[in-house]
């Protein structure tokens, strides 16, 4: 055999070898990991979707129901059934609120449908009330504008008529009387009035809400408890008129740290003891916002630069909450 054919006969069995080293290299190795599946895409927010998509979407009854003792803290789940912020919304429990004031055609349309064209928002109390009125006339507003950019005369009544669509076919008019005390024959008499306001001819829908005010000026608990007895014969009779939503506001909670010194004189424990009396004396006849109390005792310092007065995310969650439940049981639908 020639030298030329015994190094061809050599390089082949040299290839022979390295395959049969690699056949058996691959049968005794392990097995390579199987790939990881691709990640799952992000679930949607659901409170994003248009509102026939909902998941869990509030009942007036939840809306409606005891303050939860166990709120929730910023970032805490809701769904084991704990008031609480998520992704800065406010979740009462179990369920999802219709986003209303997200700046999306869904949440336009299903406020002009509740509002549109045939109802009045009447707010009777103190400053609490008038940032109320204030936030319905920045985010209503076509384009919106900032709270800051707002102008008042303090201590005065409000009014507004806010577009519900771009193009002004449906209007909302908000009226708010500046009537802080408890003790107020005049909001006794706007009571009254409330279903012939506008002339008759729409529904109307009231929040009101008061006691701070006493409470700084440390009125007694019986004459608070005679200011609360005054109010109950127009809430009655303002209760009967089925064109007439009634709401009452409770004060719920303040950060006493935070208070500058005139309000430390108001203090939690009054605070829940005229709740609690306003609920016994009002209850029968109006719908008590007992969410809102959840509200305030789920917020912290981050939510408010007074210790009294909070932020328009706190404002929002209060519409939202008092919308919610007024658009399951508006006379108008």
């Amino acid at each position: 055999m020639g030298p030329h054919r015994r190094r061809g006969v050599a390089a082949i069995l040299l290839l022979v070898a390295l395959c049969l080293v690699g056949l058996r290299s691959r049968t005794l190795s392990p097995p390579r990991p199987p790939r990881p599946p691709p990640p799952l895409p992000p679930l949607p927010d659901t409170l994003h979707l248009p509102v026939a998509q909902l998941t869990q979407p509030c009942t007036a009854a939840q809306l409606a129901g005891a303050p939860d003792s166990r709120v929730g803290s910023e970032g805490g789940a809701a769904s084991d059934g704990v008031s609480g912020w998520v992704n800065e919304r406010w979740h009462p429990g179990h369920c999802s609120m219709v986003p209303l004031f997200d700046d999306l055609p869904a949440s336009r349309d299903a406020l002009a449908r509740c509002l549109g064209g045939s109802t009045t928002i009447v707010l009777i109390g103190d400053s609490r009330m008038r940032q109320l009125f204030f936030y319905l006339k920045a985010t209503l507003s076509y384009p919106r504008v900032s709270l800051d950019a707002i102008s008042f005369k303090s201590h005065s009544d409000l009014n507004a008529t806010l577009p519900l669509d771009p193009h002004g076919h449906r209007n909302l008019t908000v009226l708010f009387y500046w009537e802080p005390k408890l003790a107020s024959p005049r909001s006794a008499e706007l009571l009254l009035e409330a279903g012939r306001t506008e002339g008759g001819n729409g529904w109307v829908l009231a929040v009101q809400g008061a006691g701070l005010w006493e409470l700084k000026a440390q009125v007694a608990r019986p004459e608070l408890e005679r200011a609360l007895t005054a109010l109950d014969a127009p809430i009655a009779t303002a209760g009967r008129d089925h064109r007439v939503s009634l709401y009452w506001l409770p004060m719920g909670g303040l950060i006493w740290d935070m208070l500058v010194k005139p309000r430390q004189t108001i203090t939690n424990e009054n605070i829940s003891w005229v709740d609690g009396r306003a609920r016994d004396h009002f209850g029968q006849h109006l719908t008590f916002l007992e969410q809102v109390i959840s509200i305030y005792r789920g917020t912290g310092p981050e939510g408010t630069h007074d210790g009294l007065h909070y932020s328009e995310k706190i404002q929002r969650a209060i519409w939202e909450v008092i919308l919610n439940h007024y658009c399951h049981n508006s006379p108008s639908k």
